[in-house]
């Protein structure tokens, strides 16, 4: 990857709050269809962000945005030639 590069995703993002019963009660069975499909979880914005500092330190996650009306949301993150603060 090039200095600047970008990741982006658009991945369905539970909130790291739950606001309703269904907010609390949809990650659950999104992430049995996850386990079950793809052995995975759902992950919410401070979990991808650690996955990314995790997995390579040249990546910096710049946030998570949910477009009004959406159901999913765009992850992004930029990948740094040297990694930050070096």
């Amino acid at each position: 990857m090039r200095d600047g590069s970008r990741i982006v995703l658009c991945e369905f993002l539970p909130s790291d709050v739950s606001t309703t019963r269904w907010s609390e009660k949809q990650p659950y069975n999104m992430d049995m269809i996850q386990a079950i499909g793809w052995n995975s979880v759902e992950r919410t914005s401070s979990h991808w962000e650690r996955l990314f500092k995790s997995v390579e330190g040249r990546l910096e996650f710049l946030g998570a945005r949910t477009p009004p009306g959406c159901s999913v949301s765009l992850i992004e993150a930029r990948f740094h030639a040297a990694a930050p603060g070096a």
